[in-house]
């Protein structure tokens, strides 16, 4: 099999804002195999919080599965 069969997902959480948020990418783009349909990033407000994925689209996937996936106040 070729195509890769998970999505991956990263994420750092500290006491302390992070400066160097290109690290999370980093993190994330190595994960490239496991999902080359897509990619996100989310950083909390005060920077301590974050998350990075890449997504494996199903075929049959609607738009509606993009990540990162944000409520109705856009957090």
């Amino acid at each position: 099999m070729d195509r890769p069969i998970m999505c991956g997902i990263v994420g750092i959480a500290s006491r302390v804002p992070q400066d160097d948020r290109a690290m999370l990418v980093r993190q994330r783009d190595s994960l490239r195999h496991r999902g080359p349909d897509g990619a996100g990033i989310w950083w909390s407000k005060d920077g301590c919080v974050g998350l990075a994925h890449r997504r494996l689209a199903s075929m049959d996937s609607p738009p509606t599965g993009n990540q990162p996936m944000l409520d109705s106040s856009g957090e």
